[in-house]
């Protein structure tokens, strides 16, 4: 359910009701989200608590989330960076051109 929860809140529009904000505690805290679960519940709440102005405790879901992630997914910053670069790199004037919609 990690991911429906952290669709609604990509939505930007959706506003969770305080229940669904103590279910979305509850779930993380019980720890026992498989998978993607978990890290998705954890941005889903931290986005919840950060549009109620809850920033800190936003803020300590966001780091349990992206740690997990990492932890599943393996993350390597490096990596990141040096893929960003290339995309950027790649992308010319030349490679768009006759595309125009």
């Amino acid at each position: 359910m990690g991911d429906a929860y952290w669709n609604l809140a990509n939505l930007k529009t959706f506003r969770f009701e305080p229940e669904e904000v103590d279910q979305m505690r509850t779930l993380v805290s019980a720890g026992e989200s498989g998978s993607s679960d978990h890290y998705h519940l954890c941005f889903a709440l931290g986005k919840a608590l950060e549009d109620l102005g809850e920033y800190a405790e936003s803020f300590q879901y966001y780091t349990q989330g992206n740690a997990r992630k990492c932890e599943q997914e393996g993350c390597k910053a490096d990596e990141t960076t040096a893929q960003t670069e290339a995309l950027i790199n790649h992308r010319t004037t030349s490679l768009f051109e006759g595309k125009e919609t």
